[in-house]
């Protein structure tokens, strides 16, 4: 745990450092937004209290929360607000810890792992230094990994204590941002579905008219087509509230002129997650800044080979892997539709790093046979 303490130390480093000399910075201009959200609402609470007529729109949870602390506690700093980051990732951290030893690694890939989450992604560390909800999120759902991997070995008692916790740790997921709720709806139906087809004596030409059938009527009932132009909408608004021209993926002009076929669907979909993985590719850097996310996106490449290899290999714990693997997947495959700029995606990403290094150092002990 030694590298989880100094990752912490190094942290609250930054968060000084951040707090006194680059408030203002364009790196901190969502942590300064959500920080400044938190006050108003904040007085907000305090002037209700006096006239009870007063509303408030709320925009995003993550201020309303952080607001509610502060009315609570009496306090709105902001480099008190950033330590609270670096308090979520240490526990973060000590979750991820939990789950190496739930599964069995070996003790020098534990140790490995330990410094690999703390100190490889260099984006990572500056994000988990600010005011942001990606400590957080990352936080919730290293803890939801945990909890759905006790629940395959738990008695009834702790069992229905992990599913009560589950329960907890996705309604908080659920309000930190709009893509963890086509998460949790995706990840859970698709979780349910399984439990009906490993437990149910279901023949299996049955079971494949099923699939056919469902994909059938995603794009019959026009479900496809709903997504694809919510995806649009989305990514076109982002071009406007942001000015990203040197760190986009595309044009304006490339969404604007798209229109729906299944082709397209699939195209925006499997375009959106590539360039959200990789970008910006090496004919693209054109500063320090994009050559450091050249050299995550590296690493984060030769993790992902790492990970698919262990497909074609046999071992103990696999259905683990697999879960943990369609977490992840699925997780980055939602971000990546809602991104449209690498700079985003680099903040995006940390979320599932603790995943993703689970993933790449996952112990492929062979079975016994």
């Amino acid at each position: 745990m030694i590298f989880v303490f100094l990752g912490l130390i190094f942290r609250v480093g930054i968060t000084i450092y951040v707090s006194l000399f680059e408030v203002g910075h364009t790196l901190t201009y969502d942590s300064i937004r959500f920080y400044e959200d938190a006050i108003d609402y904040s007085r907000y609470l305090s002037e209700k209290s006096i006239d009870p007529q007063l509303t408030y729109n709320i925009k995003n949870y993550f201020p309303v929360a952080l607001g509610s602390i502060f009315h609570i506690f009496k306090f709105e700093t902001y480099l008190l607000s950033s330590l609270c980051s670096n308090i979520i990732w240490f526990l973060s951290a000590i979750i991820f810890y939990k789950i190496l030893l739930k599964l069995n690694y070996e003790k020098k890939i534990i140790n490995l792992s330990l410094f690999l989450y703390s100190f490889i992604f260099p984006t990572s560390v500056v994000y988990t230094s600010l005011l942001l909800r990606e400590p957080y999120i990352l936080f919730f759902l290293n803890l939801l990994a945990f909890y759905l991997i006790n629940i395959n070995s738990a008695s009834k008692k702790i069992t229905f204590n992990n599913l009560a916790l589950i329960l907890f740790i996705s309604f908080c997921l659920f309000f930190l941002h709009d893509a963890n709720k086509i998460f949790l709806a995706v990840f859970f139906l698709s979780l349910f579905l399984f439990f009906l087809y490993k437990n149910f004596n279901i023949p299996k030409y049955i079971k494949i008219i099923f699939i056919l059938v469902s994909i059938f009527l995603l794009f019959y009932l026009g479900i496809t087509e709903r997504i694809f132009y919510a995806i649009k909408s989305y990514l076109s608004g982002h071009f406007f509230e942001y000015n990203f021209e040197r760190a986009t993926y595309f044009l304006m002009e490339d969404i604007t002129s798209l229109e729906y076929s299944t082709f397209n669907f699939v195209l925006l979909i499997t375009k959106n997650f590539i360039n959200y993985l990789f970008q910006p590719f090496i004919f693209n850097v054109s500063s320090f800044k994009d050559s450091l996310l050249l050299s995550e996106n590296i690493l984060r490449f030769i993790f992902i080979l790492m990970i698919l290899k262990k497909f074609i290999i046999s071992f103990d714990n696999k259905k683990y892997f697999y879960l943990l693997f369609f977490m992840f997947f699925l997780m980055e495959l939602i971000y990546a539709q809602a991104t449209v700029n690498w700079g985003t995606a680099s903040r995006h990403h940390v979320p599932s790093i603790g995943l993703l290094i689970l993933l790449a150092y996952f112990p492929t002990q062979l079975k016994k046979t």
